[in-house]
């Protein structure tokens, strides 16, 4: 199934999980740690007609539209990118940066000052892709157990939809954009390139902040589909983002076991994350999960142990894909909650379990061939969030029971995992 993102069924396709009557309480700031955010808006010629409800959305952030200079040119974000990472406003203390193509969510600006001041120091993603290889990942573990933040990794792209820096790295990020020719493109390639070189940690704040329009891609990216959000904001209720110090401490990309995981053509796969991140080492293959999982000190038996039960249960006599694809959308919830368990119990209330829920719901339709993403209709969806909460719950269940869940990351030497 194509994910629907348009909240008024409009011609726009503007993101489902960004209505605009998604109101909710509005994270408190304490004057005295308030930043001063500045913005600019990548902006092509070609998206004129989103660009008013785009900054009026940013209000009252003052968003800057930053205009590509060379729209009949190849298609180069990059080119764009350098111009808007030097908008930087002189009274800011940090710069956001936004495509054109997104859609900010409601109280916008109160949730990002809300989130810089929460992480001063650190580049702040507002969106991470459904479908992003490694860091999709990282962001459904963390919301699973109910944080406010994802660290994300630096083995791949830095999602660049809706981005913050201090004002004094966005003024190296632009110096460092330079140094590279616009036919590059790929600007989120080389924010990666930069925060590695720069010592910068990347976070992304949980639910995401902005959504893309459904519009067709100016860079060549429609082939990645729909670009929905893994943590979509509007999917948790209107819950909003942690207040400054609210929240579990979150697990940390450096402190998950080396490995990410992704579906992708329908199969739940693995791929080891090297702990050095500033190294290149090149693209990073992935191998489906069965081959891979013994080296997690897991069994595949051990992780499909319940999946009948609970298949039966779930999905009982809803249509969909076949049931060897729900398999592995088990294996990769089994796998995601046993690491997200392993940071400690998981958060409880209501904005925690609305976090689980968007999390899982997103995973539902991502990864999956043509095929089978038409057969996952809504009430298919809903029926595999469901098994893979289940899977969740088996997977922090196993760690629990062996006993090795702790209250904060494991040291090196402790890094067992359950049989």
């Amino acid at each position: 199934m194509r994910r629907s993102t348009d909240p008024a069924g409009g011609a726009d396709g503007v993101g489902a999980a960004v209505g605009p009557g998604a109101r909710a309480a509005e994270p408190a700031v304490p004057a005295a740690c308030r930043p001063r955010v500045g913005a600019a808006v990548m902006h092509h010629p070609a998206r004129e007609r989103f660009l008013p409800d785009l900054l009026e959305r940013c209000r009252p952030l003052t968003a800057r539209p930053v205009a590509d200079p060379d729209p009949g040119g190849p298609p180069s974000p990059l080119r764009t990118a350098k111009r808007a990472w030097a908008a930087v406003a002189p009274e800011s203390t940090h710069h956001l940066v936004l495509q054109d193509d997104v859609v900010p969510v409601a109280g916008f600006a109160r949730h990002v000052t809300a989130a810089v001041a929460r992480r001063p120091e650190a580049a702040i993603a507002l969106h991470v892709m459904w479908n992003a290889p490694i860091n999709a990942y990282l962001a459904r573990r963390a919301a699973t157990a109910g944080s406010a933040w994802a660290q994300l990794s630096l083995h791949e792209y830095v999602p660049c939809q809706g981005l913050v820096l201090p004002a004094g790295r966005a003024h190296r990020l632009a110096a460092f954009l330079q140094g590279f020719p616009d036919s590059l493109k790929a600007d989120d390639e080389l924010v990666k390139r930069f925060c590695k070189e720069d010592g910068l940690e990347v976070w992304a704040v949980l639910p995401h902040l902005v959504e893309h329009r459904t519009v067709p891609s100016l860079a060549g990216n429609d082939d990645d589909g729909v670009r929905t959000g893994a943590v979509p904001f509007g999917a948790t209720g209107g819950h909003t983002p942690a207040a400054p110090g609210a929240g579990r401490r979150p697990p940390r990309a450096d402190a998950v076991p080396d490995f990410g995981l992704r579906l992708r053509r329908s199969e739940c796969r693995i791929r080891p994350l090297p702990r050095d991140v500033r190294a290149d080492f090149g693209w990073i293959p992935d191998q489906p999960w069965r081959c891979a999982v013994d080296g997690l000190g897991v069994s595949a038996d051990q992780v499909l142990a319940g999946f009948g039960d609970a298949a039966r249960r779930c999905l009982a006599s809803v249509p969909g894909p076949p049931r060897w694809v729900a398999q592995e959308l088990w294996a990769y919830a089994w796998l995601m909650g046993a690491e997200a368990a392993r940071g400690g119990p998981f958060e409880t209330g209501a904005r925690a379990a609305a976090l689980r829920d968007a999390a899982l719901g997103t995973l539902a339709g991502s990864g999956l061939l043509p095929r089978h993403a038409a057969a996952m209709t809504p009430d298919a969806e809903r029926a595999h969030a469901r098994l893979a909460a289940a899977a969740v719950e088996a997977g922090a269940r196993a760690v629990v029971d062996a006993g090795f869940a702790t209250a904060g990351p494991p040291a090196e030497s402790q890094r067992r995992r359950p049989r």
